[in-house]
């Protein structure tokens, strides 16, 4: 590659990066024009639902880690909208301003803005809060309530959408795959929770786009992870954001081996590498301009309050109450995923880990198709299959305390160790033995 084309290149890149940047700053500021008296009433029932019984911290009642709610969170950003002056929107759609008294009852604060007893006393820079640009239309028609009911909605609408691609693409079996790595991460519980959705709806709509785009513009893969970063900083809140490129990325490596526009390790590494550098550009450099752009409105520096954030998110955990494995940040991730769920000690988990793996070799060692290993392939997959746990190491702090949440980036973890397994099994002979198993029973 010449001079010339690296810059040209980075150019292009550079203006695709302040294209929706731009757009990103004129959603929040058109968002923030939106009167607060057509909110109101809305965000006064969504504070009687919150204090009632029909919003446990948990979905469906359940006390499992993987169901629970982050309200608060929640709360927050309906304390931000509630806060936006309209005649100030580009400020005010930046700045995120709430009332915070007692940080440890948000919801009592957000009820004391609601009824006009207090007013907003601090900002909340960390964040874009980028969902409010679908939230805050929709309090003009409805509460959490009906904004849980859209969620749900959306969720189901782009799963499908991504599996009749991948349908389309002939990958049966990555569809399934994807589909049990959302169930074995609680993706039900997803659509109860602001917060939650934003990092499964850019996964899944990157997804679509990109298998659009390996099998029929190869050139513009980068263009959709530099977005899809980008993206994902802007309505994420830190939540399992790596999804927005794990599985988008491993989808666009199994297409790509299986039309043979890579055809080895070293090609597919520099596809992950490339690929996962734009998309961490566009994360980080988004986040970047958010502290940035917050700056030129107050008069504290938002640059410091960044570093002091980031530094204890990437601390050590220090909890006095918690030894041994329960205070391992990785183990806590790990034990929050469907069929690992509450499991308190080395003892349960390892004999859940040798049931599943039992299973596993069992049907390798019967129905193993010849030549099966994909060597350079399943490699990669393999790799990509690391992620959420360097990420954890990366991320102390955070993925000890978010634990509940942050696990769900392992959601590729499972897809994929699941894909190559079901991509080694003979399945005419599974099938056979399977028939016959069937017809001995009668």
């Amino acid at each position: 590659m010449t001079q010339k084309t690296i810059l040209k290149k980075s150019m292009y890149y550079i203006s695709v990066f302040i294209s929706v940047l731009a757009l990103s700053v004129l959603a929040v500021t058109l968002t923030a024009a939106i009167p607060q008296r057509y909110i109101k009433a809305n965000l006064a029932k969504s504070a009687e639902i919150y204090s009632s019984g029909n919003a446990n911290i948990h979905a469906f009642g359940k006390g499992n880690e993987n169901a629970k709610l982050d309200n608060r969170a929640d709360q927050v950003l309906l304390s931000i909208l509630y806060c936006q002056d309209s005649t100030q929107s580009l400020k005010s759609g930046i700045c995120s301003r709430y009332y915070d008294k007692n940080n440890d009852n948000i919801l009592a604060d957000y009820k004391s803005l609601i009824s006009g007893k207090a007013q907003p006393n601090t900002y909340y820079t960390r964040y874009w809060h980028g969902s409010m640009v679908f939230i805050k239309p929709l309090l003009v028609f409805t509460d959490i309530n009906g904004i849980r009911a859209a969620n749900a909605l959306l969720l189901l609408a782009l799963t499908a959408l991504v599996l009749w691609q991948m349908i389309r693409a002939k990958e049966k079996l990555l569809g399934f795959s994807l589909l049990a790595g959302m169930f074995s991460v609680a993706v039900y519980t997803v659509p109860f929770c602001i917060e939650f959705m934003p990092a499964f709806a850019v996964m899944l709509l990157s997804t679509v786009v990109i298998i659009s785009v390996v099998l029929k513009k190869e050139k513009y893969v980068g263009t959709v992870f530099l977005i899809s970063g980008m993206a994902v900083c802007f309505f994420d809140f830190l939540t399992c954001e790596t999804l927005s490129f794990t599985v988008p990325v491993c989808t666009a490596l199994i297409l790509s081996f299986k039309n043979g526009k890579i055809k080895d390790f070293k090609n597919g590494l520099i596809y992950i590498i490339k690929n996962g550098l734009l998309w961490f550009l566009g994360y980080a450099g988004m986040f970047l301009s958010k502290f940035g752009i917050t700056a030129l409105f107050i008069q504290k520096s938002a640059f410091s309050e960044a570093a002091k954030n980031a530094s204890l998110r990437l601390s050590d955990v220090k909890i006095i109450n918690l030894h041994g494995l329960g205070a391992n940040r990785i183990f806590r991730n790990f034990v929050n995923l469907n069929l690992f769920d509450n499991a308190k000690t080395f003892g349960d988990l390892a004999l859940r880990i040798f049931i599943v793996s039992a299973v596993v070799f069992s049907l390798l060692y019967l129905y193993k198709k010849k030549n099966a290993f994909k060597k350079e392939l399943y490699s990669l997959l393999f790799i990509i299959m690391l992620i959420p746990y360097i990420r954890y190491a990366a991320l102390n702090n955070h993925s000890f305390v978010h634990s509940f949440f942050t696990f769900r980036a392992q959601l590729v973890t499972i897809m994929l160790g699941l894909y190559m397994v079901l991509e080694s099994i003979d399945k005419t002979a599974f099938k056979k033995d399977f028939k016959g198993f069937k017809k001995s029973r009668r």
